[in-house]
């Protein structure tokens, strides 16, 4: 058993393997534009975390490497928490920033 395979074995086991973006009933366009109203990802795990992350960005704009690429990541703590800033890059030149609350997983 390769070292992935014993990476995916792990988090086959556990009972909590699902990630989640916490919008807090924000309805606001700009939701996750900065730190205090950063999209909150609950994750058992980084790499669940992650992922989540991108599937939010994907979600508005678009697949990753096709409609944006990654410019920038970096972490942030700010009063005991974490958070991931995002700076992507659209294709047509204009970039864009999310911010993710994660210390559920990264705390």
């Amino acid at each position: 058993m390769g070292l992935i395979d014993k990476f995916k074995s792990r988090f086959k086991k556990n009972k909590k393997t699902e990630a989640t973006p916490e919008l807090l009933g924000q309805t606001d366009q700009k939701v996750g534009n900065s730190i205090e109203n950063a999209i909150i990802i609950k994750a058992p795990n980084s790499v669940l975390g992650i992922s989540e992350e991108y599937k939010y960005i994907e979600s508005i704009c678009g697949e990753r490497n096709k409609c944006w690429t990654m410019e920038l990541q970096n972490l942030l703590v700010v009063k005991n928490r974490f958070y991931d800033e995002i700076t992507i890059k659209m294709n047509d030149g204009t970039e864009k920033m999310f911010y993710f609350d994660i210390t559920d997983f990264a705390g």
